[in-house]
C-alpha cells in the first residue's frame, strides 16, 4: 500500500501470478489446453460447373491491385510490354485492362466448396 514519504512497496510479478488465491480470483488466467483445428478438405469446381459470376466484385478488384502492386513494387516481374507509368498501382491496373495478370481469386461457396477464377478471364467492375 502507498504511503505518503515512504517508498511504495515493490511486488513480484511472478510471485503475484503464482499465488492459488489470485487464480482463484481471476479464471482468465488459468492455461487452458490447446487443440489446434482439424484440417478441413476444400473441394474445388471445374472451370465449366463455376456457378458465380465472372464479374469482379470491387473488392476483389481492389485487393488484386493492392496485392499485385506490391509483387511490382518488390521486383516481381511485369507482364505488360509498354508501360511508361513508374506508380506500380497503375501498372497492376493495365495488367488487368489487358489480361495480363498472374493473379487468381478464389471464391468459397461453403466451408469444403470453392472456386479458382484466373483473373485474366473476369470482367472487372466498372469504378
Amino acid at each position: 500500500m502507498f504511503t505518503p514519504g515512504k517508498p511504495a512497496e515493490v511486488t513480484n510479478y511472478n510471485t503475484v501470478i503464482n499465488n492459488e488465491w489470485y487464480h482463484n480470483k481471476t479464471p482468465s488466467l488459468k492455461k487452458y489446453e490447446y487443440t489446434p483445428e482439424v484440417e478441413k478438405i476444400i473441394k474445388f469446381k471445374l472451370p465449366e460447373e463455376r456457378v458465380t459470376s465472372e464479374i469482379m466484385t470491387s473488392y476483389e478488384y481492389t485487393q488484386v491491385i493492392s496485392i499485385r502492386a506490391s509483387q511490382i513494387e518488390k521486383g516481381s516481374k511485369i507482364f505488360i510490354t509498354n508501360y511508361s507509368d513508374e506508380n506500380p498501382i497503375e501498372i497492376a491496373k493495365k495488367e488487368i485492362e489487358q489480361k495480363k495478370s498472374p493473379m487468381m481469386i478464389t471464391r468459397f461457396l461453403t466451408e469444403e466448396l470453392g472456386e479458382i477464377w484466373a483473373v485474366n478471364e473476369m470482367i472487372p467492375p466498372n469504378i
